[in-house]
């Protein structure tokens, strides 16, 4: 199995509700995380995490075929793979894409060096906006 499709499939656990999956120890030391309304990049591993598990909080634990958080589809090439997925926040369809690159060398090879969001259409944007900024809030209290 290649490193991706290491990190993929338990990328995939997490996001299915295994919280035996550390999401930190996918995560590089350095990553850098590139929000869909935030416009500067977001560097290091604990804000990629916090804006990750604060996804994971408002789009519920688990992949669903019932308007919930689901992946449509995964493309993989090398070290990268964007995987499309969709939901429905409030009655606002969500389409988007992540967009993750592996690091390939160091003693952190195999982790996460970049995660990228970006979510169409623009209602979609705004309420991700909305509820993340909430979410992030309430997680720092």
């Amino acid at each position: 199995m290649s490193a991706i499709d290491d990190v993929l499939e338990q990328w995939h656990r997490y996001v299915g509700g295994d919280r035996r999956v550390d999401l930190a120890d996918l995560i590089h030391p350095d990553c850098v995380f590139h929000s869909p309304v935030v416009y500067t990049p977001q560097e290091g591993r604990a804000i990629t995490v916090a804006y990750l598990e604060a996804a994971g909080a408002v789009f519920g634990s688990g992949e669903s075929s019932d308007g919930g958080f689901r992946y449509r589809s995964q493309i993989v090439g090398g070290d990268q793979a964007v995987l499309e997925f969709e939901s429905e926040l409030d009655g606002i369809y969500i389409n988007g894409i992540d967009m993750i690159t592996l690091a390939t060398d160091g003693d952190h090879a195999g982790t996460i060096i970049e995660f990228k969001v970006m979510v169409r259409p623009l209602q979609a944007v705004n309420k991700l906006h909305q509820l993340m900024a909430s979410q992030l809030e309430s997680d720092r209290s």
